[in-house]
């Protein structure tokens, strides 16, 4: 599962303090997700992808901000929007109050909707948010974080992957950080470990 912190949560990978999230990739201090990916900070999302910060919504990719929206793509503090059209609270109701997701077939159709609206919206470079001098992709509070891929909260780090929940000074790690200090060449180690050098599966205060 390569999970930390979590409750009641099933069938996900890179699940980091989350509670009650099932079938998702890499889901950050969520609540009450279901089949997301690289979602942070989000509660009661649906079907979702590369989301901050967002809420009661289902089908988004992209989107920062969001409450009560429903298929949309690249959208910033937005409420009440359905297929990327800005709705009233009353318009939305009825649009989305017969869509029944128990039903796979409906789940389907609006999977494919959805990467139909992906179309049309330029995606940046990379995934990323509240960076400093950082490159690679799936980065969140980083600093001097350099060819990273889903890490957060790494500062002076280079070449991590999937290192998360706190790490500084790192170099060439694999998983899995929570306050992982001055490492280098590792993989799964972390959890207050401190000058780990060519180690693998160190955990919980390891150091030197």
């Amino acid at each position: 599962m390569h999970a930390d912190f979590c409750e009641d949560c099933m069938y996900g990978y890179g699940f980091k303090k989350n509670t009650s999230c099932v079938d998702g990739f890499y889901n950050l201090h969520c609540e009450l997700s279901y089949d997301c990916i690289d979602v942070h900070r989000c509660y009661g999302l649906v079907g979702s992808q590369d989301c901050i910060n967002c809420h009661s919504s289902a089908f988004l990719r992209d989107c920062m901000g969001c409450r009560n929206c429903f298929l949309c793509a690249g959208q910033r503090e937005k409420e009440y929007c359905f297929e990327n059209m800005q709705l009233s609270k009353e318009e939305y109701g009825a649009k989305v109050r017969n869509i029944d997701l128990s039903s796979y077939a409906q789940y389907r159709v609006c999977v494919l909707r959805r990467k139909e609206l992906e179309h049309s919206h330029a995606f940046k470079e990379f995934q990323g948010h509240n960076l400093e001098r950082c490159t690679g992709d799936h980065l969140v509070n980083c600093k001097d974080t350099l060819e990273s891929f889903d890490c957060e909260d790494v500062e002076h780090g280079k070449h991590c992957y999937q290192v998360v929940l706190g790490a500084k000074d790192v170099h060439d790690i694999y998983q899995y950080g929570t306050n992982l200090q001055t490492s280098y060449e590792c993989a799964i180690v972390g959890e207050n470990s401190y000058h780990l050098l060519f180690c693998f599966g160190c955990h919980i205060g390891s150091s030197y």
